[in-house]
């Protein structure tokens, strides 16, 4: 996060097929934090295994999932 501002990386494919980025160049998305708590509809964290640790837990866990609050987010 950069002054109140949520920086967003997306896959190729989003920033081809979705945004329209025409190139592979760096490209990144910068939004206000406010803004992106209020209007995002899913946020989740994504857990890959580390060789050598027990994994037990989900790959994939929701912290907002269809518009609603699992976790409450934190206050900037």
């Amino acid at each position: 996060m950069s002054d109140g501002n949520i920086i967003l990386f997306p896959d190729l494919e989003t920033q081809t097929c979705l945004l329209g980025f025409l190139d592979n160049g760096d490209h990144y998305i910068e939004i206000p934090y406010k803004k992106f708590i209020e209007e995002v509809t899913d946020v989740w964290e994504e857990r890959t295994p580390i060789e050598g640790f027990k994994f037990d837990v989900e790959p994939i866990v929701y912290i907002k999932k269809d518009g609603v609050w699992l976790v409450e987010p934190k206050e900037q």
